[in-house]
C-alpha cells in the first residue's frame, strides 16, 4: 500500500471521531481565533489528525471551512511532509494557508446589500420590492445562513424594523417614536421559515409591542378640541415625569396647555372660560385615571365643545399628520 493510500485510510478512520471534536478542541478553537481575525496560519504548528480533519472536510459539500485558491492543495503536501518527518524521512517543510469559515458564525450576521430607502410603505410589513426580494433571497439559503435586514424605516410612520436570522431562529425587532420623541421597543422570535406571512405575523406582534412600550414611556396627554368632529384647538399636558418638565418633548411644541393662543392668553378666544374650565377638568380625569382609557374616549363640554384623547385614536391630529 503507498504511502497516500495509506494516509486515506487512516484519515477515513478517524474522521468520525475528530468531526465530532474538533470543535470543542484546543486547536479548533485557535483556528477559529485565527480565521476571524483574517490572519494567516503555519499550517506546520498543527497535529497530523488536525490535518487529516481538514483534508477530509474540504472534500464534504458540507464542509464548514473552504480554502483559497491552491491552499488545500499546500494543506495536503503539508500533511504527507509532517507524516516523512514522523517516521524520521530527511525532507522537512511547513506551509501558510488561509482557512475562511464557509458561513457566518452564529455570532454574527451579514448584513443583506441595502438597494432601498425606505423598507415599507404604510406599516412595517408591507415591504417595497427591493427589500421583499432580498429577504426572500436569503430565506431561500436556508437556516445555515446568518443574515439580518438591519433596521430598516416605514415612509409613512414613524417606526423602524430589524429581521435577522441566525442560528434556525427568526428575530424580528421593532421600534417606534413620535412627535414628543417617545421610543417603544418591541421583539419576536420564532422558528426559522420561509413563509412570508408568518414573519410579517411576527412584525406586528413585535410593533404592537413596541407601540405598548411607547404607552408606558409617554410623559404627555394629548388631545383634540371641536365642535363635533370638527377639530379646532389642541390642548397637550404633561402625564407621568412630564410634570418634571418646563416643555414638552420634542421639536413640534413648545408649550404645556393650549396650543392655539398668543403669549399672555390662558385660553382660546373662541372657548368660554366656563368651557376651558370644563375641558381642561375632563382632560386631567383621563390622566388621572379616573375615567377608563378606551379608543377614541372623547367628552363633550358645555352645549358644543368635544374633547377627544389622542390615545389609542386612529386618526390623532399631531403636527406630522395635519
Amino acid at each position: 500500500m503507498g504511502e497516500r493510500e495509506e494516509r486515506t485510510m487512516m484519515t477515513a478512520t478517524k474522521r468520525a471521531t475528530y468531526k465530532a471534536t474538533f470543535q470543542e478542541s484546543i486547536v479548533g478553537a485557535v483556528l477559529q481565533k485565527v480565521t476571524r481575525s483574517g490572519r494567516r496560519l503555519d499550517l506546520g504548528a498543527l497535529p497530523q489528525e488536525v490535518i487529516d480533519y481538514l483534508c477530509v472536510e474540504r472534500a464534504n459539500e458540507a464542509a464548514p471551512w473552504r480554502f483559497a485558491d491552491g491552499d488545500f492543495d499546500k494543506l495536503v503536501a503539508c500533511g504527507e511532509v509532517k507524516e516523512r518527518k514522523r517516521r524520521n524521512a530527511p525532507r522537512q517543510a511547513t506551509a501558510e494557508f488561509t482557512v475562511e469559515r464557509a458561513r457566518p458564525s452564529s455570532g454574527h450576521a451579514e448584513e443583506l446589500p441595502r438597494t432601498w430607502n425606505d423598507g415599507a410603505h404604510c406599516g412595517l410589513t408591507d415591504w417595497y420590492p427591493e427589500l421583499e426580494a432580498a429577504i426572500t433571497a436569503a430565506l431561500a439559503r436556508g437556516k445555515g445562513y446568518a443574515w439580518t435586514t438591519g433596521w430598516y424605516s416605514s415612509k409613512k410612520e414613524i417606526a423602524s424594523a430589524c429581521i435577522t436570522q441566525r442560528d434556525g431562529e427568526i428575530t424580528v425587532e421593532a421600534s417606534v417614536s413620535d412627535d414628543f420623541d417617545t421610543s417603544g421597543r418591541g421583539k419576536r422570535t420564532i422558528r426559522f421559515t420561509k413563509n412570508l406571512d408568518r414573519i410579517r405575523d411576527a412584525i406586528t406582534a413585535a410593533w404592537e409591542e413596541a407601540e405598548g412600550d411607547q404607552r408606558d414611556n409617554r410623559v404627555y396627554a394629548g388631545f383634540s378640541v371641536g365642535r363635533g368632529d370638527q377639530w379646532e384647538y389642541t390642548l397637550i399636558l404633561p402625564a407621568g415625569d412630564g410634570y418634571l418638565m418646563d416643555s414638552p418633548p420634542g421639536d413640534y411644541y413648545h408649550r404645556w396647555g393650549w396650543q392655539e393662543i398668543e403669549e399672555g392668553e390662558d385660553r382660546p378666544a373662541g372657548i368660554s372660560a366656563e368651557d376651558a374650565e370644563s375641558l381642561l377638568a375632563a382632560a386631567h380625569r383621563f390622566i388621572d385615571g379616573e375615567v377608563p382609557i378606551r379608543k377614541g374616549w372623547q367628552v363633550t363640554c358645555g352645549d358644543e365643545w368635544t374633547i377627544r384623547a389622542w390615545e389609542d385614536e386612529e386618526d390623532s391630529l399631531e403636527p406630522s399628520d395635519a
